[in-house]
């Protein structure tokens, strides 16, 4: 992997909700190197989505604010450019693939014309040269018949299919970053693996940083390098993927691990499901989110914030926001 490409600092999204104004990204950070898959993980509602959207620029005020010291793309700081300059590095820099790829394709235009167009814009090819270019995009992400594709309709396809298509439009000018916002949501679980493998294999060959958001942890165990676990806007633990999968420190990352069903040979075995619900992010107490759910939570926890601090000492590849966080007596690399 090489250096960073991608650096946010202090990112926190404020949105108008019903029961007022909801902080629901609370100064997050985080960085990119060229070529690695970063998991952003947690329940829905935990911000994930916003997140995303706030890095692309697509969160508008009045309904909503976006704060950050810093969303450094290469050497451009994004929270300094104008919204003519966001569009030129939308799609051609930094693009994303959303969640659900049947609303997020026009029904009127075809494939080819999805594609060619992106194409067109910001790589400045030609018509001749922009389909040329789709078609080879297409076979890149496995499309067997990729010329019968680009005369299809996003309805005319199945969702393996259009996730596809989303990826080609999403990678076909070599973006130093993708955000792949759940990607293989309702998509059987071959149809993942592949879409996964893809989304790997155009990564490592263009040196794209990729930042996967997803709720399943089996997605981040087979296509991430890293991962960060966000509760209620906030990030609290970042770890290399084997680490995070043999030692969690953080309370709630262990929960999530606990809550994920295991094959069992001999006896039936119950599902640990994490206690209580997920407050709503307009009425958050102070100190740690996860706090009113927490087993080993005191009043130190529910009034003070806790700051990320490192588990493996000066590599601080294994981080964690917690008081009272979980022990190993053998911590995984």
């Amino acid at each position: 992997m090489s250096d960073c490409i991608f650096s946010v600092r202090n990112l926190s999204v404020t949105l108008q909700t019903g029961l007022g104004l909801a902080r629901v990204v609370d100064k997050i950070s985080f960085s990119l190197q060229g070529g690695e898959i970063l998991g952003l993980v947690g329940e829905s509602g935990c911000g994930k989505s916003i997140t995303a959207a706030a890095l692309m620029g697509l969160v508008l005020s009045p309904q909503g604010l976006v704060t950050a010291d810093q969303i450094k793309l290469g050497d451009k700081n994004l929270t300094q450019l104008d919204e003519a300059s966001l569009r030129r590095v939308r799609g051609s820099e930094i693009s994303m693939i959303f969640q659900e790829p049947l609303t997020a394709l026009d029904p009127v235009f075809s494939v080819g014309s999805h594609l060619s167009t992106v194409i067109r814009r910001h790589r400045g090819e030609n018509r001749r040269q922009a389909l040329r270019s789709s078609v080879d995009m297409l076979e890149r992400v496995g499309m067997a018949d990729a010329d019968r594709i680009m005369q299809s309709y996003p309805h005319q396809l199945s969702g393996g299919m259009r996730q596809r298509v989303m990826i080609a439009m999403a990678m076909a000018c070599r973006p130093k970053v993708l955000i792949a916002d759940e990607p293989t949501t309702a998509l059987d679980v071959t149809t993942q693996a592949q879409v996964l493998t893809q989304l790997s294999e155009l990564g490592q060959s263009f040196g794209t940083a990729i930042l996967l958001i997803t709720h399943d942890l089996g997605v981040v165990a087979q296509a991430c390098d890293r991962a960060l676990i966000m509760y209620c806007g906030r990030i609290v633990e970042e770890a290399p993927v084997k680490a995070l999968f043999g030692a969690p420190t953080h309370p709630y990352t262990a929960g999530l691990l606990a809550a994920v069903p295991r094959i069992s040979t001999g006896r039936a075995q119950r599902v640990q499901a994490i206690p209580g619900l997920v407050p709503h992010p307009a009425a958050l107490s102070d100190g740690c989110h996860f706090a009113n759910r927490c087993q080993r939570a005191d009043t130190r926890c529910r009034t003070l914030i806790p700051n990320m601090r490192s588990v493996d000492g000066p590599t601080n590849s294994h981080l964690h926001a917690c008081h009272h966080p979980l022990e190993h007596s053998c911590h995984a690399d």
